[in-house]
């Protein structure tokens, strides 16, 4: 079979927010670019659905302007906590809630399109959607890909294709699986008779969590996060809704289309100065308050600008690639530490006794200012 030779500047493996935010920032500076992604879109995704009030900066940079996550996101307020083991009359309610918006309620799959339909509209940009990457090789000059329809040569390569890196470029990284056990469902609902909560719903337990993020137009997602045996505990979409209606009040019917991630807490590094790993390909964590969807974005946007420095000035190419190594790590670390500390907040939550004052003002309190110290370490500079 013959395929047809396309060549450019970036390749970018993975049209979701990682790779068509990486994508648009280079264009945007003259870089012709090829965003390739096997699926079609728009598609499910595991994901809590939950967009931090951090992501905004990212997404107008993007041309991705308020009123447009206006239309596809339901601003939210903050966080309600439910005791497990309560129900009815004997619920244990803390709600953490400001007047701004902390965050937004959107579904991943129109998020996705939107972006990716944001990027269709540069004229340096290349869109190969579906299209499967068959093979990857390195020479002295370009990277090589073969795909099921084409052969592309490119100067830099960025992967932007989720937790696990294809196979194929496992000679030019290296992976680091981490201690962490836990996994994830997702699910879409609907409320039945009831108007939207203005907070994400959270359910912790001893071994997992359920996060109930409300969505525009009365649907929600169900996110069921923790150890297997939770995880398989949890699963049945009609005794989900039971329990959750039990414990919060929310009469909901779950869909029974779960979609999954394996696994949380993996990292992998580059081997060579002209590969980049953004989103999940780079670092995967486990999610809280819609930092995964922040994470990809600004880390598509950093190497885009890391890539430019190196292509107008190749002779420094190693210094870029570890300028963006480093710039992660640190980023990498301020929101593990923040993850951990949240669940461990969320988990102490269950020995509160009911109805304490302090309960509401440690939970609340920490819960933002632990958020917004994030504020730092996600802020780009503008050159």
């Amino acid at each position: 079979m013959s395929r047809i030779q396309h060549s450019a500047d970036v390749a970018i493996i993975g049209a979701s927010l990682a790779g068509s935010a990486c994508a648009i920032e280079l264009a945007r500076q003259g870089v012709n670019v090829i965003l390739i992604d096997r699926v079609p879109f728009p598609r499910r995704k595991a994901c809590g659905e939950g967009l931090s009030y951090l992501a905004a900066p990212h997404l107008n940079r993007l041309g991705f302007g308020g009123d447009t996550l206006k239309q596809l996101g339901l601003e939210l307020f903050g966080y309600r906590l439910y005791k497990s083991e309560a129900s009815g009359c004997n619920k244990i309610e803390t709600t953490v809630r400001t007047d701004a918006v902390r965050c937004w309620g959107a579904a991943r799959h129109d998020l996705d399109s939107e972006l990716l339909n944001c990027a269709s509209k540069l004229t340096s940009i290349r869109i190969s959607v579906p299209e499967l990457v068959k093979t990857i090789t390195r020479n002295r000059a370009s990277w090589e890909l073969t795909t099921d329809l084409s052969r592309i040569s490119a100067r830099f390569l960025v992967l932007a294709s989720g937790a696990h890196p294809q196979a194929l470029a496992r000679p030019f990284i290296r992976s680091k699986n981490c201690a962490s056990t836990r996994v994830g469902l997702s699910a879409h609902a609907e409320l039945v008779n009831q108007r939207s909560p203005r907070e994400v719903v959270i359910i912790p337990f001893r071994d997992g969590e359920i996060y109930v993020t409300p969505l525009p137009n009365g649907a929600l997602n169900v996110s069921l996060v923790g150890t297997p045996a939770f995880i398989q505990s949890k699963r049945d979409p009609r005794a989900l809704a039971t329990f959750i209606r039990d414990v919060s009040g929310l009469e909901l019917t779950v869909n029974r289309d779960f979609v999954g991630a394996s696994h949380f807490e993996s990292k992998h590094e580059s081997l060579d100065p002209s590969l980049y790993l953004v989103g999940d390909a780079l670092e995967s964590f486990d999610p809280a308050c819609g930092l995964g969807m922040t994470h990809a974005l600004v880390s598509g946007i950093k190497a885009a600008k890391s890539i430019l420095h190196a292509h107008r000035d190749y002779r420094r190419i190693d210094y870029y690639a570890s300028e963006y190594a480093r710039w992660h790590a640190g980023l990498a670390s301020s929101i593990r530490r923040y993850s951990r500390i949240l669940r461990t907040l969320i988990s102490s939550f269950q020995r509160f006794p009911r109805g304490t004052a302090i309960a509401n003002r440690i939970l609340g309190g920490v819960t933002i200012r632990l958020i917004d110290s994030l504020a730092r370490p996600l802020q780009l500079e503008n050159d």
